[in-house]
This record gives C-alpha cells, structure tokens and sequence, in this order.
C-alpha cells in the first residue's frame, strides 16, 4: 500500500499482460448489446476454422481465437455488423477501457463492387 493506493507488482502485471495479449476486444460505439446476441451473431458470421471463447465484463466483449489465422482473419476483415450496429473489433491493449471512453465516431471503409449489367 502507498497511502490510499495499492501497488500492483510489475511481475503480476506482466502476467496478466501475457494472458490477455492474444484476445480481440469488441464494443459498441453507442449502447451494449445483449451477450447472447452479439455471440450468436459473430458464431454466425465469422465461420471459424478453429473455436472461440466470448466472455464480456458488461461493457466490452472478449474473444479468444483457437486458431491464430481465425484472428487475423477478423482483424483485417473490415467493419463488423452485429444487429445493424458497427462493431469496433481491435486487439487487447491495456488502455482499452480509455480508448473505448474516447471514440464517438468511427470511420468506415467499405469495398465497393462494380457488377457488370
């Protein structure tokens, strides 16, 4: 303890750091979504080769990817759409909860097909 705060040792840190490292965090811009919803919806959509874990703290989701190349997959696939709402999908950093504080807006890339008539 140093006065109010307790010191979190840099060796738990660093472990925890290793653990989460691997995980892809999800939020929603405006309001949650329900958690059965948004695992429905990526188990739906991303057609994995290996399996995946989802967990969430009530304001962000975290996905564990069985198969490394699942994650990279999502990561470079473009915006992701659960129930209509964009889905900011980036890797586990320690400033998380910051940054998800910080966004109001997000910007969309999206591929635009030119279909022969």
């Amino acid at each position: 303890m140093e006065g109010d705060l307790v010191v979190v040792p840099r060796t738990i840190l660093d472990k925890g750091i290793d653990l989460w490292k691997n995980h892809l965090v999800g939020y929603f811009i405006d309001k949650r979504m329900l958690y059965f919803l948004v695992k429905r919806a990526v188990e739906n959509e991303w057609k994995l080769k290996g399996g995946m874990q989802i967990t969430t703290d009530g304001k962000l989701y975290y996905f564990k990817f069985v198969n490394p190349e699942d994650r990279r997959k999502i990561l470079e696939g473009g915006p992701i759409f659960v129930a209509g709402r964009i889905t900011v999908i980036r890797p586990w950093a320690e400033d998380v909860y910051e940054e998800k504080n910080q966004i109001s807006t997000v910007p969309i890339w999206v591929k635009y097909y030119d279909i022969p008539t």
